[in-house]
């Protein structure tokens, strides 16, 4: 019968209640337990109480569970086990219950995303600024030209040619190096040969292909150009 009742205890769920049906089982009093384990009564308490954390350190309680058990003439081993089987499921739970409640890690991954994404969106700006930068260099410049207009009759033999490109931009008349202000616009006097003349304008920036228009002007008497 006794040893029925002392595998139901082992089979219980805590050791501290298993310890307390031991002794009272066997009708020994806390004193007594005092005296016989030298163990004081607080610690005792605490231990039929489940109250582990009032121990100090695992061994301790390991301890306490052996003369407790060796007192009342019951094998220790399946106690500490017990102990030990306990302890490790309240760590899991702990490790368990940390992970759940760790949004800081979890904002800390955030934080990581957003800074890397932020990284990413600034890259990408810069590389798109280079490229407009690189494709604005390598672009042929425009030419515009105010005077004369195309398909223009000149009246004379000579004419000014007037018009604007840009200020880093080198323009060339007919092949001739043509001078611009500082704002890129140019005027340059062009000869004129009867009939029709066709003007060849090119701009050209320094690392860019150059830029080619070409404008008709016709120049001659009256009975040419009513036939042109």
């Amino acid at each position: 019968m006794v040893s029925f009742q002392v595998k139901e205890i082992y089979n219980s769920e805590m050791v501290g209640a298993r310890l307390r049906a031991l002794r009272e089982e066997r009708r020994v009093s806390l004193d007594a337990l005092v005296a016989g384990t030298k163990i004081q009564k607080k610690y005792l308490e605490a231990l039929e109480a489940n109250r582990f954390d009032s121990l100090g350190s695992p061994i301790y309680t390991q301890n306490f569970i052996k003369a407790y058990a060796r007192y009342l003439g019951v094998p220790h081993q399946p106690l500490v086990d017990n102990f030990k089987d306990y302890r490790d499921e309240s760590d899991a739970a702990n490790r368990v219950f940390v992970d759940v409640a760790a949004p800081k890690h979890r904002f800390a991954v955030s934080y990581k995303l957003i800074r890397n994404l932020g990284f990413a969106i600034v890259a990408l700006a810069l590389l798109g600024y280079i490229g407009f930068a690189v494709r604005n260099i390598l672009t042929p410049p425009p030419i515009t030209v105010s005077f004369p207009p195309n398909d223009y009759v000149a009246e004379s033999q000579q004419i000014e040619i007037a018009g604007k490109v840009a200020a880093d931009t080198t323009l060339k008349i007919n092949g001739e190096e043509a001078l611009t202000d500082e704002a890129g616009n140019f005027k340059e006097k062009v000869d004129l040969g009867e009939g029709l003349n066709t003007i060849k304008l090119g701009a050209q920036r320094k690392h860019s292909a150059e830029k080619v228009i070409y404008w008709r002007i016709f120049y001659g008497t009256a009975e040419k150009v009513s036939q042109r």
